[in-house]
């Protein structure tokens, strides 16, 4: 569906294509992924990993005449699964290059597993929270659905903030957000005033800074909340019209 109804005055979004995608644990909530009909041919964000997502991003290329082996770029805000787990198989189809920020390219590449660290440092602060035993072990029993959800992708592009995404007419600058995750971007079409804000401004409900444990336990723990506070401070000072989450 075109983003247009979405528009305030002024706003041309008629390039901007909202595909909002299912998740398969949910009818109510979809996330959403964007088609940007410039040159290159870019996609924002890709959906979680499955059959029905695919199908519904191939149905709303057809709808515009286009296929996804179209997709020149693919742009990523954040490397949570709902909004990459897709990618490979895009990418796949279509050898689309992919932009993602260099903290979350790490998680795309490869997701975290105990090799990296990161059961050992989640298992030390969850400790020493106190939490319970039983809750640690189901938390890790949950990581072993990932492989459903998310596949590794490899990134092209490493955008840090204020670097461009080069869209014929549709330039896009990135907005390092850290809070939801610390490598989350936002990207801003300047010359519209148009912002693809991922999870760091969400409708309907409030945006979720996230718990960012690392995978050394004997290194500094970021401060996600205080880190989200000041993103939305930060963000507050870009010439947006409209966020599109």
């Amino acid at each position: 569906m075109a983003a247009t109804e979405d528009a305030p005055p002024g706003v041309d979004l008629s390039q901007v294509v909202k595909i909002p995608t299912p998740l398969p644990w949910s009818d109510e909530f979809k996330i959403n992924v964007y088609l940007i009909e410039a040159n290159p041919l870019t996609l924002i964000d890709c959906g979680i990993r499955g059959e029905k997502p695919i199908e519904t991003i191939e149905r709303a290329f057809a709808e515009r005449g286009r296929r996804i082996e179209d997709i020149e770029q693919i742009v990523i805000t954040h490397a949570h699964f709902d909004h990459y787990g897709s990618g490979a198989e895009l990418v796949r189809r279509s050898g689309a290059r992919v932009f993602a920020h260099p903290i979350e390219r790490v998680h795309m590449e490869h997701f975290p597993s105990g090799s990296d660290g990161y059961r050992d440092s989640a298992e030390h602060y969850f400790r020493l929270w106190g939490v319970d035993e039983a809750l640690i072990e189901g938390f890790f029993r949950r990581e072993q659905l990932m492989p459903m959800l998310r596949e590794d992708m490899g990134v092209d592009v490493n955008v840090e903030d204020g670097d461009r995404v080069k869209i014929e007419g549709f330039n896009l600058e990135a907005i390092h957000v850290p809070g939801h995750c610390q490598g989350h971007l936002c990207y801003l079409n300047r010359a519209r005033g148009i912002l693809f804000s991922g999870d760091h401004l969400l409708p309907n409900i409030s945006p979720v800074p996230l718990l960012a444990l690392g995978t050394d336990p004997s290194a500094e723990k970021p401060k996600s909340f205080i880190q989200f506070l000041a993103s939305l401070e930060k963000i507050e000072r870009f010439p947006a019209r409209i966020a599109l989450p």
